[in-house]
């Protein structure tokens, strides 16, 4: 995807980097981003980016406003999104995520909900 894409994406006209939350000022940290993604990791004057080429990467606790992780795989994200969790700060968000049919849903939540329930 070329910048200009990044910079208006969709019909709405607002560019990517608004409809993820992205602001300047966010640590962000950016796991398994497709090269032809690559500049949404600078899409914004992030005051700290983290790029990861792989869901093995360590990431600091209580670290990131936004973290956004590619993968194709449900196991993948159940296997790491207490890790996930852990690394965003306190006011970091969690937003839904698209499927390839173009269904939105929090698959977040759907994952979360049976280890929130085990405390």
């Amino acid at each position: 995807m070329a910048a200009a894409a990044l910079r208006s994406a969709g019909y709405s006209g607002k560019s990517l980097a608004e409809k993820l939350g992205f602001k300047a000022g966010m640590n962000a940290a950016f796991i398994a981003l497709p090269a032809e993604l690559g500049s949404l990791a600078e899409c914004v004057p992030f005051a700290k980016v983290v790029r990861a080429d792989s869901w093995n990467a360590k990431l600091p606790a209580k670290t990131f406003d936004a973290i956004h992780a590619f993968t194709t795989s449900r196991p993948e994200l159940a296997a790491n999104l207490i890790k996930l969790q852990r690394a965003l700060n306190a006011v970091g968000e969690r937003k839904s995520v698209g499927d390839r049919a173009g269904r939105t849903h929090d698959l977040a939540a759907e994952l979360s909900e049976p280890v929130l329930n085990q405390h």
